[in-house]
């Protein structure tokens, strides 16, 4: 399990990737708890986090368990929660799709 300054961003792009390795395709969304997702934004520059958002919709959800992390979906009813590192090939690498990193590693402060 990633516990690094990036930790979370890792876990956002395993789930993604999950999902598009089970499904097919990439999310269309993915929830996490609010406490997540503050931490992911603190990432990214409020430009960087909009192309991310431009990507795949992230949403607070507080019904999401602070130990599932993250949860991606479609909008055909297809999910997948976080699992760990991927076990699949740089066909499913999100960092391809997503086209944007982190620029802050010790917290957005805009």
């Amino acid at each position: 399990m990633p516990n690094g300054w990036d930790r979370n961003w890792l876990r956002f792009q395993w789930t993604a990737s999950a999902f598009r390795h089970r499904h097919g395709h990439w999310p269309a969304r993915v929830r996490m708890h609010p406490d997540m997702l503050h931490h992911l934004k603190d990432l990214f520059s409020e430009n960087r986090f909009a192309v991310l958002q431009a990507k795949v919709a992230i949403l607070p959800d507080e019904a999401v368990d602070v130990t599932d992390f993250f949860v991606a979906e479609d909008d055909q009813g297809n999910s997948c929660a976080y699992e760990g590192p991927p076990k699949q090939s740089d066909a499913d690498d999100p960092r391809r799709w997503l086209g944007v990193s982190p620029d802050n590693p010790h917290g957005r402060r805009d």
